[in-house]
């Protein structure tokens, strides 16, 4: 990786300078999507940043009375470390007990939440999560390629609150980083606006709750080696038949091995 220094980047009509960035080859599986990088919090921490999927609409302003906020919809949100990384509570009840999580929001990640195995482990001692399955294999892809294999744990949210928005029936792998994380599939369901000025969040949604259709996998894809591969088998019964790093050579009568580049299915 190399450091640079940008003279002077736009984002729409606000102009930065003398910005450093990070420079390296981000490969084919982040080449596909046609972009030519990512931009951090950073960069951002002198604004008011609000993503509107639904208009496909990113906002950037330093008056918040632009954008109609609410202040009862206000949660606290912390600024950690020399970037700035966003930080906020969301609840999530196990057993009809609630409990806090403390996540970044990390709109670099797809899923709505990834729950951390630190907490998971402190929570174990006062309350039982809801494992559906525990495995060992490997199935997140990042910039730098696919995750170690190590174990795995498959867990299941009855009620999941981001605000006052209810997600209900959420099925998600655990990771293994220090903190949980929610992430961009939440922005599928509502506006969410960081106020890096005021250290305010907001999340808003014209539902109150989201019903999951989702059933427990029987195992997990993943990318390496510029194949689609078996990650994490959850199912016990298939533990004997497929393992982590079988190449998936069709789905559905469709020959995967002809093309010339996938990720996902």
């Amino acid at each position: 990786m190399e450091t640079v220094l940008l003279d002077r980047l736009n984002i729409g009509s606000i102009e930065f300078s003398k910005i450093n960035a990070l420079t390296y080859d981000f490969g084919k599986i982040f080449g596909c999507f046609e972009y030519d990088g990512y931009i951090g919090s950073d960069l951002l921490l002198d604004y008011i940043v609000q993503i509107d999927l639904d208009t496909k609409k990113i906002r950037l302003t330093r008056d918040s009375s632009l954008l109609k906020l609410d202040p009862l919809d206000a949660q606290e949100m912390v600024l950690i470390g020399d970037q700035g990384s966003p930080y906020v509570w969301i609840e999530f009840d196990q057993d009809k007990t609630p409990f806090k999580d403390f996540v970044m929001v990390d709109t670099g990640m797809y899923v709505i939440y990834d729950l951390s195995l630190d907490t998971y482990e402190r929570l174990l001692k006062n309350q039982k999560i809801n494992l559906l399955a525990k495995s060992e294999g490997a199935a997140t892809v990042g910039a730098f390629g696919i995750e170690e294999k190590r174990d795995q744990f498959l867990f299941h949210f009855p009620n999941l609150r981001v605000g006052n928005f209810n997600i209900l029936n959420y099925i998600h792998i655990g990771t293994h980083a220090s903190t949980s994380r929610i992430g961009s599939e939440l922005l599928e369901h509502g506006i969410m606006t960081l106020d890096f000025i005021n250290e305010k969040f907001y999340f808003n949604s014209t539902l109150e709750h989201f019903q999951i259709e989702q059933k427990k996998p029987c195992f997990y894809p993943t990318y390496q080696d510029e194949k689609l591969i078996v990650g994490i088998v959850w199912d016990e019964k298939l533990k004997s038949k497929i393992q982590f790093g079988d190449q998936i050579l069709e789905v559905n009568g469709k020959d995967l091995t002809e093309l010339d580049f996938l990720i996902s299915f």
